[in-house]
């Protein structure tokens, strides 16, 4: 799936962040118009898509780097949910890629840090 107005639509119900952007509306109405929603109702809808992730507000943190079993090392760069109840807490992403991997990953999310 290479639209972006397409992945931010079936990724949405999983991200749930307290920390949402001002612009997150605005976005995700955009993405609504692309799917063909009637622009009288993407804006409102958009908002309550918004107002109710499937697992809670979360806050994304930047976890430490750490050694896994067997030795594979897990890098930084890419964060973390911290949210007790939710399915996705302590998940670390994008095990057992290169460094390099990791750097163009956290790059695409926008987390990345020299």
């Amino acid at each position: 799936m290479r639209n972006p107005h397409a992945r931010l639509l079936l990724l949405l119900p999983a991200l749930g962040d307290q920390d949402t952007p001002a612009d997150a509306v605005d976005v995700v109405a955009d993405a609504l118009l692309w799917a063909a929603v009637p622009p009288v109702e993407a804006r409102r809808l958009a908002g309550q898509m918004l107002d109710r992730p499937m697992f809670g507000a979360a806050r994304w943190v930047m976890p430490a780097p750490e050694t896994v079993e067997g030795g594979d090392e897990v890098f930084d760069g890419i964060l973390v949910c911290d949210a007790d109840r939710s399915p996705r807490c302590g998940i670390r992403l994008a095990r057992g890629i290169t460094r390099e991997q990791n750097d163009t990953l956290a790059r695409a999310l926008g987390t990345w840090r020299p």
